[in-house]
């Protein structure tokens, strides 16, 4: 997020910039957080807070600024490969 930008802003720029389209942001889901230190920064303390929402595509309005290939993947491929495990336990929360 960007300092000033609320939560539903940056959903809808980072949509914007990152696939091209606008959203129709819909029902909170909810708010998790981690913190962790990476062994890469052993100094320094991360925390990572993640906001979701129930979304819907709505227009194409941009070419996206982000060049890697955009694909929709199945619940087990997220498993495998998202970084970071409070982002999965939302989505199974919302899923499930």
């Amino acid at each position: 997020m960007k300092k000033g930008e609320d939560p539903v802003e940056t959903v809808k720029r980072e949509a914007i910039e990152e696939i091209g389209f606008s959203l129709n942001v819909g029902e909170f889901i909810g708010k998790a957080e981690k913190h962790w230190v990476s062994p890469q920064y052993s100094t320094l303390s991360q925390h990572n807070i993640g906001y979701f929402y129930v979304c819907t595509l709505a227009d194409k309005i941009a070419v996206p600024l982000e060049k890697e290939p955009m694909r929709w993947v199945s619940l087990e491929i997220v498993e495998e490969n998202l970084f970071h495990e409070h982002h999965l336990y939302m989505l199974k929360k919302t899923l499930h």
